[in-house]
């Protein structure tokens, strides 16, 4: 099953495209939601367990990891799928996807010397140049997932 998130920037607030910083969380947040999500559907489907003891590796293509907020796309992974968290004011406990998770390791390579990070990349751009000229009929089947963000 493939998990494809698209960006649809009209529903966006337009502040968070004019710092690099606030625009890295973003993109943080949607990456890491996007897994959430792939990973939660992978479990309902009975593909994965939560309950089993988990290790996750997880490939990224580099990019600017600076962010305004106060947490890295790596402590975000660590939040969502391993430790769980509380939402933005502390008023509920978030539980984590996997109840055993024992490591979520995040390797990010470069797309141009790692296979699979380029193959990723090639996948990625073809699905969105698709979604935005309005063709995902050409692209997308019922094996995938397309996830707008910002959720709505």
């Amino acid at each position: 099953m493939l998990q494809i998130q698209s960006i649809l920037t009209a529903f966006i607030h337009p502040k968070v495209f004019r710092n690099k910083r606030t625009c890295q969380r973003y993109q943080d947040y949607a990456y890491s939601e996007g897994l959430a999500s792939a990973f939660s559907c992978l479990i309902s489907n009975g593909f994965l367990s939560y309950e089993e003891e988990t290790a996750i590796h997880i490939i990224s293509d580099e990019h600017h990891t600076a962010t305004d907020g106060e947490y890295e796309l790596r402590e975000i992974l660590m939040q969502s799928l391993k430790d769980g968290g509380f939402n933005h004011d502390f008023t509920v406990f978030l539980s984590p996807i996997f109840r055993r998770t024992e490591k979520v390791s995040l390797a990010l390579v470069d797309s141009k010397r790692n296979v699979l990070a380029r193959a990723a990349d090639i996948i990625a751009n073809r699905v969105y140049f698709e979604v935005n000229k309005g063709n995902a009929e050409n692209i997308i089947d019922e094996s995938m997932m397309l996830f707008a963000f910002p959720l709505q």
